[in-house]
Formats: structure tokens, C-alpha cells, sequence
């Protein structure tokens, strides 16, 4: 099992766990786009990036892996902000097929 903190929330997973389902599990909602579990976990879309405590770069939440001992932050002001710039790029209507969905 790994310890990790998300949002300030101690919660214990199992290994191979990602940071979006520590996040569920810890109660806290984490938005995504791309992402559909067991079928496209790319992170392409960048719309669940999180900041991870130690490191410069924010992490795609719905394919990386907790490590034990992180803290996770998903509103913090280096994460929140990182998000707007893809939020013009999603289709207005929703219907337009995304070309690296296996769905469409």
C-alpha cells in the first residue's frame, strides 16, 4: 500500500494506483476530457494536470502513478492555472470526434 496526501486528505492505495483514482478515493474530484479508463489514459487533453510537491513540472493525473509519500495539490495556484489555455480547444458542441479517442 502507498500513503499519499491530495488536497491536504491522507489516503492509502495500492500500488500502480494513479493520481486521478488516489484523488476519487480521497473524495476529491479531479476534471478530465480524454480520459476513459482502461482505454485512453495518454493525458493528452492536460485538463487533470496536478502539482506533486518536489517537483517543477505538473503531472497528468489520469496516467501517473502515486508514488508513496506524495502530496498531491489540484487546486493549487501553479495547477488551477495550467488548464485554461486547453479549455478553448474542446469543441463548443461536444459532437465533433476526437481523433485519438478509440470511441470515435
Amino acid at each position: 500500500m502507498v500513503n499519499v496526501i491530495i488536497n491536504g486528505r491522507a489516503v492509502k492505495v495500492p500500488e500502480k494506483t494513479t493520481i486521478l483514482e488516489a484523488a476519487e478515493k480521497a473524495g476529491v474530484r479531479i476534471p478530465t476530457l480524454c480520459y476513459l479508463k482502461d482505454l485512453n489514459e495518454i493525458g493528452a487533453c492536460r485538463i487533470c494536470v496536478v502539482e506533486v510537491e518536489g517537483y517543477e513540472r505538473l503531472f497528468t493525473a489520469c496516467n501517473n502513478p502515486v508514488a508513496d509519500g506524495m502530496v498531491i495539490h489540484t487546486n493549487s495556484k501553479k495547477a488551477s492555472p495550467s488548464t485554461i489555455p486547453t479549455v478553448p480547444y474542446v469543441p463548443a458542441t461536444g459532437t465533433a470526434p476526437c481523433r485519438r479517442s478509440p470511441m470515435t
